[in-house]
C-alpha cells in the first residue's frame, strides 16, 4: 500500500473542511459567546471568549468576564 497518495488525499480533504469550516465561521453573527479554555499544544491552554454557535475564538477575555467566569 502506497502512503503518499492516502495522505495527499487525507490533506485536500482536511484543507476543504477547513476552508468550509471558515466560510461558516465567516456568516456566524456569533450572538451567543462563552468563555472557554482553548488548546493548541497538549501541554497547556489559554482562556478565550468564542461563539457558542460556530466556535470560533474571538478574543481573550475581559479581567471582569474571567472573575464572573470563576466564580460560577
Amino acid at each position: 500500500m502506497l502512503l503518499k497518495p492516502n495522505i495527499k488525499s487525507l490533506f485536500e480533504k482536511k484543507r476543504a473542511i477547513e476552508a468550509k469550516i471558515e466560510q461558516i465561521q465567516k456568516e456566524c453573527k456569533h450572538t451567543k459567546t462563552h468563555i472557554k479554555l482553548t488548546q493548541k499544544h497538549a501541554f497547556g491552554g489559554t482562556y478565550r471568549v468564542t461563539c457558542e454557535e460556530c466556535e470560533k475564538v474571538l478574543r481573550y477575555p475581559t479581567q471582569e468576564e474571567m472573575k464572573k467566569f470563576l466564580l460560577k
